[in-house]
């Protein structure tokens, strides 16, 4: 799977919902085969695989789902806590650089799973910064939107 990075004009790119859930159960399951196979990929879109879906696979890091990866489609932010939390961030699209951003400490989510069913999941700490970066790639913004944002 090759990943794009941060000079690919796709990246850029405001991605779409999915309407036909079956047709991205492949893409879904080589984003998800990613993160269980490279130990230091946490988050995945499916635009930085060049598909500007709304779409994103991660691994849970915050207990009792430590490990666990999950798959969010269309997701939609429907509460976010008013505690912010600094932390430097990675991305697997800009390789090498790291920014320190300020994002939400905890984040509710709307989103579908593969099978079509609806959720809502509140994710705290790591896992809320890591859902707030995917869903930036999403909307066509980088961690590196945020240096340039400091200068």
């Amino acid at each position: 799977m090759k990943i794009l990075t941060k000079d690919n004009p796709i990246l850029r790119q405001v991605s779409k919902d999915v309407i036909d859930f079956d047709s991205i159960k492949t893409l879904v399951n080589d984003m998800e085969n990613y993160l269980r196979n490279n130990k230091n990929a946490i988050g995945l879109t499916a635009v930085q695989v060049g598909q500007p879906l709304n779409v994103f696979s991660m691994k849970l890091r915050v207990k009792p789902y430590e490990g666990r990866i999950i798959t969010l489609i269309n997701p939609k932010v429907i509460g976010i806590s008013e505690e912010m939390i600094q932390s430097s961030e990675g991305c697997l699209s800009c390789p090498g650089i790291y920014v320190t951003i300020e994002r939400h400490k905890e984040i509710l989510v709307k989103y579908s799973k593969v099978n079509g069913s609806v959720i809502e999941w509140e994710f705290k700490g790591g896992d809320a910064l890591c859902v707030q970066q995917e869903m930036d790639h999403l909307k066509g913004k980088l961690i590196i939107d945020y240096q340039e944002e400091k200068l």
